[in-house]
C-alpha cells in the first residue's frame, strides 16, 4: 500500500505538469500506425499528421506524416510522435518520447533522454548526455564515448552501451 502512494503522486504531478494534455499514442491521428506507413487522413492542412497533446515539444515542420520536433534547451518534454518523425532534445533538457516506425531521435550534450523507438528507429546520444533507449523491434543506437547510454531490446534486459549498438 505504501508503494501506491508515491506512484499516484508521480502520476498526478505528470498530469498537472501537462495541464491534462498528456496522451498515449493515438495511431490514427499522427500516422504512427497502419500498414501503409504515412498517416493521417487526406484532404486537410496536415494537422492530423502531427503530434498533439505532447508537453513541451516544439514542432519545427511536418510533411506527409513526418514531423520534426525539438525540446528547447533546459526544458522538460514528454510525448509521442508518428511514422518517420525526428526529434532533438536540446542541451540540458529532459526528454521522454515514443516514436513510430523509422523514428529518428537525438539527445544533445548534457540532456537526459528516455526514448522508446518503433521498428527501424535510431537514436544518437551526444557527449555528456544520459540516454535510455528501448526498442520494440529492430533499431540502432549511437552513443558518444563520453555519454552514458543503456539499450533495451524488447522485454530483454538493459545493456550499457559505448559506441554503436543495435537490436536485431
Amino acid at each position: 500500500m505504501k508503494r501506491a502512494l508515491p506512484a499516484a503522486a508521480v502520476l498526478a504531478l505528470a498530469v498537472a505538469a501537462c495541464n491534462g494534455a498528456f496522451r498515449f499514442d493515438d495511431m490514427s491521428r499522427d500516422g504512427g500506425g497502419g500498414a501503409g506507413g504515412a498517416g493521417g487522413t487526406g484532404g486537410g492542412g496536415g494537422g492530423t499528421s502531427c503530434p498533439s497533446g505532447s508537453c513541451g515539444w516544439e514542432t519545427r515542420a511536418c510533411d506527409g506524416g513526418s514531423c520534426n520536433l525539438s525540446c528547447p534547451t533546459g526544458a522538460t518534454c514528454v510525448g509521442t510522435c508518428g511514422v518517420s518523425c525526428s526529434a532533438d532534445c536540446e542541451p540540458n533538457s529532459h526528454c521522454a518520447l515514443m516514436t513510430g516506425h523509422s523514428g529518428s531521435v537525438s539527445c544533445d550534450e548534457g540532456a537526459n533522454c528516455t526514448f522508446v523507438l518503433g521498428e527501424s528507429g535510431s537514436a544518437d546520444c551526444a557527449r555528456n548526455s544520459t540516454c535510455s533507449v528501448r526498442c520494440s523491434e529492430e533499431c540502432s543506437l549511437e552513443c558518444d564515448l563520453a555519454a552514458s547510454c543503456q539499450l533495451q531490446c524488447g522485454a530483454g534486459p538493459s545493456t550499457v552501451v559505448t559506441g554503436s549498438a543495435s537490436c536485431p
